[in-house]
């Protein structure tokens, strides 16, 4: 359920209209950089393929999803185009919503992941190289936990290994590299099985 009240415009729905484009965590100008390229480069071509085949294995196509941190969509769109047609996004910057309008998506919500309007709403919630972005992971993952329902699951991918870290992760706003083990501790922590 949505527990607060928004404002819609252009078919989104707006939780928090004050996030500011050059937030802490993302900044917005990115992602015109990746509407310009998600369609055409090769890795984002072989990211997509890949979570949808590793998705389709554990996640219904009937379930109710939201792809949180979905910047311009894309990824969603694909999913969408493969059959899984009940998938929202949640992002906190507009201009990335209205590419997602753009690519036609239904469902989209403009908010901050720490200060979550949903409750036992979602079956399933992608974040797909969110997580590294922000800060107090822990507490984003507690709002994740609480906007799934009682048996809902999280999809995530993060980059690994923080002796991996390089120019690329600071240039990207990444806040920390995770390894399997801390990424496992840190879902257990807060509510995860």
């Amino acid at each position: 359920m949505i527990i607060r009240d928004f404002l819609e415009e252009d078919n989104i729905k707006i939780f928090d209209r004050d996030i500011r484009e050059n937030h802490a965590d993302y900044n917005a100008k990115g992602l015109d950089n990746l509407y310009a390229q998600e369609e055409d480069n090769f890795w984002f071509i072989a990211r997509k393929e890949y979570i949808f085949q590793t998705i389709k294995q554990f996640i219904s196509m009937s379930e109710k999803i939201i792809e949180i941190g979905a910047g311009t969509g894309n990824v969603s769109r694909y999913l969408q185009s493969n059959g899984y047609k009940n998938i929202s996004v949640g992002e906190m910057h507009l201009s990335g919503l209205k590419y997602a309008k753009g690519y036609g998506i239904k469902e989209c919500y403009q908010f901050n992941l720490l200060d979550t309007p949903f409750e036992d709403e979602f079956d399933a919630v992608f974040m797909f190289d969110v997580l590294e972005h922000i800060e107090e992971d822990d507490f984003a993952l507690q709002n994740v936990n609480k906007s799934l329902n009682k048996k809902g699951e999280i999809v995530l991918t993060v980059p690994s290994n923080m002796w991996l870290w390089n120019r690329d992760d600071a240039i990207a706003g990444h806040k920390k590299r995770y390894t399997k083990k801390e990424l496992i501790n840190k879902l257990e922590s807060n509510g995860f099985v």
